[in-house]
């Protein structure tokens, strides 16, 4: 099945980007190796990190389920991973909720002034021995205020996060020709 996985479906996004590269490794192999990239794999990135004061180092996948940003792992396949996070934005609030389990997530919806946010990769079948990885984030709100505060942050922030993603892909095309060169 094409998925954005159950948990990210539940979002009827305010914000989000859709990005895929196509690589050339069949999909049963293609979500793991590309998940192992380095979650900073250039200058570029690794710059945008810092600025945001987020740690360049470490995989792609140890990355999504960070708790500094107050993510973790929802859900995971062989061919998918979705990772995600909450947060309340109005009033402001500078701790993260931690989630024990991925089921707290969808509660996030109904608590007022929050935002959930998901972001994926998937693996689709492209060919013989080719996968396109699509990697999509979406993000709602709970209500109208949560909206308009997540709105003016997604102005600053939506750009170099749509560049991280693009850099990602590219990183993990280079890895895959690298592996079906080896």
């Amino acid at each position: 099945a094409d998925l954005v996985l159950e948990h990210a479906q539940q979002i009827d996004p305010i914000a989000g980007h859709l990005h895929s590269v196509e690589v050339p490794l069949a999909p049963d192999r293609a979500l793991a190796h590309c998940l192992a990239i380095p979650v900073a794999p250039d200058r570029t990135v690794r710059t945008l990190f810092r600025l945001r004061g987020l740690d360049p180092e470490g995989s792609l996948e140890a990355f999504m389920g960070s708790t500094a940003l107050g993510f973790r792992i929802l859900e995971r396949t062989r061919t998918a991973v979705t990772g995600g996070g909450a947060t309340k934005v109005w009033p402001p609030s500078p701790r993260r909720p931690e989630m024990d389990d991925p089921s707290e997530w969808a509660e996030w919806a109904r608590v007022p002034g929050s935002i959930r946010a998901a972001m994926d990769f998937r693996v689709r079948g492209s060919g013989r021995e080719w996968s396109e990885i699509v990697t999509e984030t979406r993000v709602d709100a709970s209500d109208a205020v949560a909206e308009r505060v997540f709105r003016a942050y997604w102005l600053a922030v939506s750009r170099p996060s749509e560049l991280i993603r693009r850099r990602w892909l590219r990183a993990m095309a280079a890895r895959a020709r690298a592996l079906g060169a080896a």
